[in-house]
């Protein structure tokens, strides 16, 4: 099998405050080296949840379409996202995380969690951009990045508590419909599922390296295909004759 791995472009946390009208859901996380999928009860509560996280990041994807066109990459080629685990904490259960094509554009900008005040300068929850230019939607449920819902534009990946949480998401058919120009690429959003999200279980919170991670665990997408390539050599191919005089010698 063969591999080509591209890497991340731009990538952010975008956080949902108790509030999602007040300044927490304005907030830039773009040049932090954790991403952070998942959500933050208020102290000492288990029945307010504080905040919520996800992820969205993007990948150049020009090399892959050219590579399809003049089929260097052929037919029946896999593509996986992969995010390695930053210290993910107290994932106490079996779970799931989703990817979705976002269906604007978004800047990455140039914040951090511990920015005080907040860097609003780059994609939030509520704006695509910088503050007061462009809401993901003028209606506020639609907060948190908007995004396509369809079986192309969808993947999934399911977590054991007990095992490594490495992220090797099969996003196959996403890429596909990108390089066929069914959307534009926007890039994932990475999320747990709506009913989890508003649940009032602890799921724990996913963390993975970014984009601007000091380490060798850089986010990528990963091309997979099989470059096998077969030949018969100079062997002539047997004939009905030669099979009648074929015997076999056990020893």
């Amino acid at each position: 099998m063969a591999h080509y791995f591209v890497f991340a472009d731009k990538d952010a946390t975008i956080e949902k405050g108790a509030d999602v009208f007040g300044t927490a859901s304005a907030k830039n996380t773009g040049m932090d080296e954790i991403l952070e999928i998942g959500k933050v009860f208020k102290t000492d509560s288990n029945v307010a949840i504080g905040s919520i996280s996800r992820t969205v990041i993007s990948f150049p994807t020009s090399v892959i379409s050219q590579s399809v066109a003049d089929g260097t990459f052929p037919a029946g080629t896999t593509y996986y996202l992969n995010l390695y685990d930053a210290g993910s904490v107290s994932l106490n259960r079996d779970q799931t995380v989703y990817a979705y094509t976002i269906s604007q554009s978004w800047s990455e900008g140039d914040g951090k969690k511990s920015d005080l005040p907040n860097t609003t300068n780059g994609v939030s929850w509520r704006y695509r951009t910088e503050v007061t230019e462009s809401q993901w939607n003028e209606n506020s449920i639609h907060w948190g990045a908007t995004y396509f819902s369809g079986a192309l534009d969808t993947a999934s990946q399911s977590f054991n508590k007990d095992e490594p949480t490495d992220m090797r998401m099969d996003v196959t058919s996403i890429v596909n419909n990108w390089v066929s120009g069914g959307i534009d690429n926007e890039g994932f959003l990475l999320k747990r599922s709506d009913s989890d999200e508003a649940s009032l279980e602890k799921f724990g919170m996913f963390k993975f390296f970014s984009s601007d991670t000091h380490t060798v665990f850089r986010p990528k997408l990963e091309v997979v295909w099989d470059d096998a390539a077969w030949t018969t050599g100079s062997l002539t191919a047997l004939t009905s004759d030669n099979l009648d005089k074929l015997s076999l010698i056990h020893i």
